[in-house]
């Protein structure tokens, strides 16, 4: 009789004992999962404050920019401070356009001839700003000068006027090409 006990018995205790060991790794598993999602969860909302920061800066910038009256009225000296600006944050930005109130593209930086009085009315995030009259960041898209982008769109008011935007653009995969609208 022992012996038929000790087959038996020895059968169930390797079960047991493998049972043991994939009880432990299902945890152990479940445990790595958990805290991947936990610090891939802390990374995106990480990224996303960092995105925030950078918009709302450069929506404050182009705030102040659109409320000289050189920059609405689009003279020399308005052009000039375009040009200046875009030097001054060429490593962030990859133009900022003048956009009508119509939604056509009045002067852009650099100087691209074959967006200048381009109708950009039927891009989403140029409806949504001649709708709203509120600042605007828009999905990735194709930018006219021909490059992905990511658009930052301020209303361009005078008197409480709707007088267009200032549109940055920023390529979608580097984010030194920020395109600045006004």
């Amino acid at each position: 009789m022992p012996f038929k006990k000790r087959y038996f018995l020895l059968p169930i205790l390797a079960a047991l004992f493998i049972w043991l060991i994939f009880q432990t790794y299902a945890e152990v598993k479940a445990n790595t999962i958990r805290d991947f999602n936990r610090q891939q969860l802390s990374l995106a909302r990480q990224a996303a404050q960092g995105l925030e920061r950078f918009f709302a800066q450069y929506q404050k910038e182009l705030n102040f920019l659109v409320s000289r009256p050189a920059i609405l009225s689009l003279n020399r000296h308005g052009k000039d401070v375009m040009h200046a600006y875009f030097a001054s944050r060429l490593d962030d930005i990859r133009a900022i356009t003048r956009v009508s109130a119509q939604g056509r593209i009045l002067y852009t930086v650099p100087v691209a001839p074959q967006a200048l009085g381009k109708d950009i009315s039927d891009q989403e995030h140029v409806q949504a700003i001649l709708k709203s009259r509120r600042p605007v960041v828009s999905e990735v898209f194709q930018a006219v000068q021909g490059y992905p982008a990511v658009a930052l769109h301020v209303p361009a008011l005078r008197d409480g006027v709707f007088h267009g935007t200032w549109l940055s653009w920023s390529r979608s995969t580097n984010w030194r090409n920020i395109t600045l609208a006004t």
